[in-house]
């Protein structure tokens, strides 16, 4: 037992050592002052902030931590709530600073032949036990295809294929007033943080991914192409970032009325499809056409490039990717939009953790500490 404690100790001394050197590597301090994120008196904000940190490393939660540490640290449970509810303090700034700080230096480490890229995805955020939450609202699942109570989350992050690191997110409430079911606190401070992050909660996902993905192209990050599933590929958004000079790859729904111009012709994608499927030669699992989106608005034809694909689990069946960058070859298309999957992995590891945590309950203690260890 007391080797088992001596060895925790040694792992969390480590763990300290590596995330001090983190701190300072990506001037955390003077990224806090650029978020507004400063105390006038009491304990350092830097050393509230790096305990704070140090608690998804520790894997305990703060009651756990300060029943160990109970002589260790002076930080009451008053300061730290304090900190994280201001709604001065500007942590998407701050979050924002040092993410892209991070990003730039993987990004001078990355082969220029590995395409970089911007993933997004919309995600349920699950609160079903709360109850007084902002905003907490009934959202649609679409993975069970039910309304549940949550939020929706709008993740924007960068990837080379081999790192994934998260950009920014928007934690998004129903835009349905009636489906609302804790009203929002009054903030008289109308261009504070905690302000605008409220009215981002009910505006449109769309404005608000396009506000992120220019942020990004604004600080210089650099990415090729911008990936996204069928929930955003509506010609209006992809006119948008078209507009902005930014290519897309992204999945196609098979919705009636959006209309491409093929050979004098304006079809759906499924009548695109049939037009085309007699060109598949036998043993060809894709296909790909040059066409035009058009973008109802403001009438306008975007050149695209639409890859099918015969889909494996039903071989009558098939998908399609939708390229703004019709030079793009099939295969790089399809290469590069496998890099979505990202995003899908770093989205399920808090699911995966909650499903052990659940599992590790019912074990004996001797065991589930044996298990954590190895």
């Amino acid at each position: 037992m007391n080797n088992t404690i001596h060895e925790n100790q040694i792992l969390e001394n480590r763990t300290t050592t590596k995330i001090d050197r983190f701190m300072k590597e990506n001037n955390i301090y003077k990224n806090l002052q650029k978020a507004g994120i400063i105390k006038v008196r009491g304990i350092p904000v830097l050393r509230v902030f790096t305990l704070i940190f140090s608690l998804v490393f520790y894997g305990k939660n703060w009651y756990q931590f300060k029943k160990v540490n109970r002589e260790d640290t002076v930080e009451g449970k008053d300061t730290v709530y304090r900190l994280l509810n201001e709604s001065k303090f500007n942590w998407e700034k701050f979050l924002s600073l040092v993410t892209f700080s991070v990003v730039k230096k993987i990004s001078r480490l990355t082969s220029d032949i590995r395409e970089k890229v911007l993933i997004v995805d919309d995600s349920f955020f699950d609160r079903s036990k709360s109850k007084n939450v902002e905003l907490l609202s009934r959202i649609h699942d679409h993975t069970d295809n039910k309304y549940k109570k949550g939020f929706s989350l709008l993740t924007l992050g960068w990837s080379d294929g081999f790192s994934f690191i998260p950009l920014s997110f928007r934690l998004l409430s129903s835009r349905k007033e009636e489906k609302i079911l804790v009203k929002p606190k009054n903030i008289e401070e109308r261009e504070s943080p905690g302000y605008l992050r409220r009215i981002d909660a009910t505006r449109s996902k769309v404005e608000l991914l396009m506000e992120m993905v220019l942020e990004a192209k604004k600080k210089h990050l650099e990415f090729k192409y911008l990936l996204f599933d069928s929930w955003f590929a509506f010609p209006k958004t992809i006119a948008s970032f078209v507009r902005e000079e930014v290519n897309v790859i992204a999945m196609l729904k098979r919705m009636p009325n959006v209309r491409y111009r093929y050979n004098d012709r304006i079809v759906n994608l499924r009548e695109l499809h049939s037009m085309i499927k007699n060109s598949w030669k036998k043993g060809m699992n894709s296909y790909s056409v040059s066409v035009e989106l058009l973008e109802k608005k403001d009438e306008q034809f975007i050149p695209v490039k639409i890859l099918f694909l015969k889909n494996r689990n039903k071989k009558s069946d098939w998908i399609a990717l939708i390229c703004t960058d019709e030079k793009l070859a099939d295969d790089e298309i399809i290469r590069i939009y496998g890099k979505r999957w990202d995003i899908e992995v770093f989205l399920a590891e808090d699911h995966i953790n909650k499903i052990l945590d659940n599992m590790l309950e019912s074990l004996p203690n001797y065991l589930r500490g044996f298990i954590w260890q190895n």
